[in-house]
């Protein structure tokens, strides 16, 4: 899987899990994507969470003209949905898919950035989200991240550093996962010697590094910082007695997770939060414990995990209310 697919495939992914209208009509979108585009129907109802990662990925990863596939799903969402901002971005995954002029790395830099747009770390405070979707497009068109990163550092320079940040995670980043679908391994051969011993030269190499001593030769200015991963949550509204869940990736090397517990009331005239806190905890392992709103928390990474399920809660505060609105956690060594 090239970059740009993976990125693809994490921004639909996002817009659909936080399209709530769409759970009610995920049977008439599955139909229409099955009729257009060959997408297997599920034979039993699911989650608008988990059938958004299952549209995703067939959408961007496993169909052979993701433009013409995610494409089929805007149209239906117009259709359906109406000329909504998170439509518009939707259109843009498709258009990006074959833009013109444009490598992979390029085009996953473009994506990387619309999704820090789409879903902004901080508001934006001179343009709205319509002219961010033309901004991006326009980069599409004439083929360059550069200059729309330019463009916004000139027009929003707190989000421009955001999008900085994406774009240099895809230039610099680990690549992504190695396909696990064993049909998508077939005709790989078996190694020479000669690969075998680089095999074996690169466990060793991997085996310094855990002493740390890799690293120090590698790295003599010290190692990069690990790259920042987004949330998807999983029911995002959340009151005392629910639970919202989200699943990230760890990237090599981390020790700690790092997050703002960032929420927003659904009724601030109610006056139901006063005293809130809340509690972020990876699943089976540590927690935050009880921390007011805003407040930034870290949590130990279990050794070894290389995916973590975080869960937050919320404190006996009765009809308080919540939407969760972190949008990505980061990890340092």
């Amino acid at each position: 899987m090239d970059r740009c697919t993976w990125e693809t495939r994490q921004l639909l992914q996002r817009i659909l899990a936080g399209w709530f209208e769409l759970a009610s009509v995920l049977p008439e979108l599955e139909q229409h994507l099955a009729e257009t585009t060959g997408y297997p129907v599920q034979v039993q109802p699911r989650p608008l969470s988990v059938s958004a990662a299952r549209i995703a990925k067939f959408l961007a990863e496993d169909h052979r003209q993701p433009a013409a596939a995610i494409g089929h799903l805007h149209d239906w969402l117009v259709g359906v949905q109406g000329n909504q901002l998170r439509g518009d971005w939707v259109a843009f995954l498709a258009l990006v898919q074959n833009a013109p002029g444009l490598g992979v790395d390029q085009r996953a830099e473009l994506v990387a950035i619309a999704d820090v747009l789409c879903f902004p770390p901080v508001p934006p405070l001179r343009t709205d989200g319509r002219r961010l979707v033309e901004m991006a497009t326009h980069a599409r068109v004439i083929g360059s991240p550069t200059l729309l990163l330019e463009e916004l550092a000139l027009k929003e320079p707190h989000l421009a550093q955001h999008a900085r940040e994406a774009a240099e995670r895809v230039r610099t980043g680990p690549p992504p996962l190695p396909p696990t679908d064993p049909r998508e391994r077939e005709g790989q051969r078996e190694r020479t010697p000669g690969e075998r011993r680089r095999v074996r030269a690169a466990t060793g190499l991997a085996l310094l590094a855990a002493a740390g001593l890799a690293a120090a030769l590698l790295w003599p200015d010290g190692p990069p910082p690990l790259p920042a991963r987004s949330t998807v949550w999983h029911d995002p509204v959340v009151s005392p007695d629910t639970v919202s869940t989200a699943e990230v990736d760890v990237p090599p090397g981390a020790a700690r997770l790092k997050a703002r517990l960032l929420l927003s009331d659904t009724n601030p005239d109610s006056g139901s939060c006063t005293g809130l806190t809340a509690q972020l905890s990876i699943d089976q392992h540590g927690s935050s414990g009880w921390r007011a709103p805003g407040t930034e928390v870290t949590l130990p990474v279990p050794a070894g995990l290389t995916h973590l399920v975080l869960s937050l809660q919320l404190n006996d505060a009765q009809g308080c209310v919540q939407k969760v609105d972190i949008q990505r956690v980061e990890f340092t060594r």
